[in-house]
């Protein structure tokens, strides 16, 4: 609050869900509770000339404004209006005035734009919650965190939810829900977020991308084709943390334009993969027994769970992708690993695919 009384024009800014619309009208509420303010919010697309026609010089006013010049890209029409009444707003949200106030909520995006960064009277004094000293701290979000969820889960997520800069959407949006409907629902408006974020199953599950020809559902997260890069980095990111499902399990690979795609993409990081792929022949990949295959479950309790592991020709093969595993085996990837547990028609079916290449 101490900056309102510094500053009768206060722009917040930061990335979408990071709470800058409640914290200016959280402000203006406590203005009006403490100080007796008329709460006015305004609608961006006619808050120019709002506040013309409702300021009054006989009574404390507070101005409200989510997305001052526009939600998704910058209202270039909206800035030229709010250049044009610089003079009228100066005058009116005058520095040493305290009965005129407003607030302004603005995503990074639009704040960084070349265009508005001529407002002068708004850049002026620009308050971004998601940079040091406004973002929040670590014990802050722990005890949102404590708000939403239940003990137990807390420490099987709270290393991911510290990375969110949406967090307090995000804790808002998951109360209650479960992780695949949160993607689906919210995947859409916070796509390089989940993208970035979700784990790994969901991402291989749960995507679909547009350019694919198909009936699409809204059981899916649907990927525009400027995303798809994106997309592919992240399966690329997980394949070197050993993170084999999104990409060799990924239910896009149904599509042949899809596999096109990914190959075409994972061969530019040839080099990389292999030396990713030859660990993972050396090592194997641990997997307990009921996670074996990524779909072949077994009766065991995760206290008595055994461990197994499993290779990417394996993985690849079971799908019967004769185009990944042609990739796979270009990766150098062994031919000849077994895995303790696979059952001989696995083994049958490894060899069929490689007598397809």
């Amino acid at each position: 609050m101490t900056w309102i009384s510094k500053y009768n024009i206060a722009v917040v800014t930061g990335c979408s869900g990071a709470g800058k619309s409640f914290l200016i009208h959280h402000v203006a509420l406590e203005l009006h509770r403490k100080n007796k303010y008329d709460i006015i919010p305004l609608s961006f697309v006619t808050a120019p000339s709002d506040i013309m026609k409702y300021n009054s010089k006989n009574r404390k006013q507070v101005f409200v404004i989510d997305d001052v010049c526009g939600r998704e890209t910058i209202n270039v029409q909206l800035v030229n209006t709010w250049k044009q009444l610089t003079e009228k707003l100066n005058d009116i949200f005058k520095s040493n005035c305290t009965d005129s106030n407003l607030l302004i909520s603005c995503r990074l995006q639009e704040c960084n734009d070349s265009q508005f960064k001529g407002l002068t009277q708004f850049t002026e004094n620009v308050f971004d919650i998601v940079s040091a000293p406004l973002c929040l701290l670590p014990e802050e979000r722990m005890f949102m965190i404590k708000k939403y969820l239940e003990t137990d889960n807390i420490d099987h997520v709270i290393n991911d939810l510290l990375h969110f800069d949406f967090f307090p959407l995000l804790c808002k949006m998951s109360k209650n829900v479960s992780k695949e409907k949160l993607t689906i629902e919210y995947g859409h408006y916070l796509m390089e977020c989940f993208i970035k974020y979700a784990n790994e199953g969901l991402i291989g599950e749960l995507y679909i991308f547009k350019s694919i020809e198909t009936n699409l559902t809204d059981d899916f997260v649907v990927l525009p084709e400027e995303m798809e890069e994106r997309y592919f980095e992240r399966l690329l990111d997980d394949l070197k943390q050993w993170d084999i499902y999104s990409t060799l399990h990924n239910n896009q690979l149904v599509h042949k334009s899809f596999r096109t795609k990914l190959i075409r993409y994972l061969q530019h990081n040839e080099k990389d993969l292999k030396k990713v792929f030859n660990q993972m022949d050396k090592d194997g990949i641990k997997l307990l027994t009921w996670e074996i295959h990524y779909f072949m479950y077994y009766a065991f309790d995760d206290d008595h769970a055994r461990v197994d592991v499993t290779f990417p020709l394996i993985e690849a093969a079971i799908e019967g992708y004769a185009d990944i595993v042609e990739f796979l085996i270009k990766m150098n990837c062994d031919v000849n690993k077994k895995t303790v547990f696979i059952e001989q028609h696995y083994i049958k079916h490894v060899k069929v695919v490689i007598k397809m290449l």
